[in-house]
C-alpha cells in the first residue's frame, strides 16, 4: 500500500528550533515582496531554522553573493533557480532547497534525509505494478546533494501533493513523522 493511503497527513513534528517555519514563511514572502530579494535577518534564520550546524560555513562578510543569487532566482526558469543557489559557500542542496521553497512554498519541496528516505521504503501502485516513489538503486545522498536526483525527489512531492491535494509543508512534515515513527530511525 503506498504512501498515499498508508499514513495521514495530519502528522505533527518540529524541527528543533526555536524559530516557527509560519514566522520565516512570513518573514522570507514579505522580503521578496518588499526588496525582491531576502534580508540577512530572514536569511540567518533560514539557515538556523532548517540546520544551524551550517551557520558557520555562510559567508556572512561576503553576503552580497547570496543576495545576488536570490536576486537571479526570481527572473531564472524553475529548473535553473537550484542551481543558482547551491554551491554557495554553506549552501548544499537541502538548505538551497529549503530556500527555495520559503520563496516559492508550493513549487519546490524541502529535501531532508527523512522526506527521502521514505519515498525510497514506499512503493505506489502503477498500472497494476508496484513502484517505489524513488528509484532505490541511488542512495540517499543521491537525492540530497546532486541537483538532478533533488528533481527526481521534487516530482514525486508534486505527484503526491496533486493526488492528495495537500501542500507542500503538508507532506513534508507527514514524511518526517512517519519516518521517524514508522522506520524507527
Amino acid at each position: 500500500m503506498g504512501i498515499r493511503k498508508q499514513f495521514s497527513l495530519k502528522s505533527q513534528y518540529s524541527y528543533s528550533s526555536k524559530i516557527e517555519y509560519s514566522d520565516i514563511l512570513k518573514d522570507v514572502q514579505e522580503d521578496i515582496q518588499n526588496s525582491k530579494n531576502i534580508s540577512r535577518d530572514t536569511f540567518e534564520n533560514i539557515i538556523r531554522w532548517k540546520a544551524e550546524r551550517n551557520l558557520n560555513n555562510v559567508k556572512w562578510s561576503q553576503f552580497e553573493i547570496y543576495t545576488e543569487a536570490i536576486k537571479d532566482v526570481l527572473n531564472l526558469p524553475e529548473n535553473q533557480k537550484a542551481c543558482r543557489i547551491e554551491g554557495l559557500p554553506g549552501i548544499g542542496l537541502p538548505n538551497a532547497s529549503t530556500i527555495l521553497h520559503l520563496i516559492y512554498p508550493e513549487e519546490f519541496p524541502i529535501v531532508d534525509i527523512r522526506t527521502v528516505r521514505v519515498l525510497l521504503s514506499e512503493t505506489q501502485e502503477i498500472d497494476g505494478k508496484l513502484v517505489n516513489y524513488l528509484d532505490p538503486r541511488y542512495k540517499i545522498d543521491y537525492y540530497r546533494f546532486h541537483l538532478w536526483g533533488y528533481y527526481l525527489f521534487k516530482k514525486a512531492i508534486i505527484e503526491i501533493a496533486k493526488f492528495t491535494k495537500k501542500g507542500l509543508r503538508e507532506i513534508d512534515k507527514a514524511l518526517f513523522a512517519y519516518d521517524k515513527k514508522s522506520l524507527n530511525i
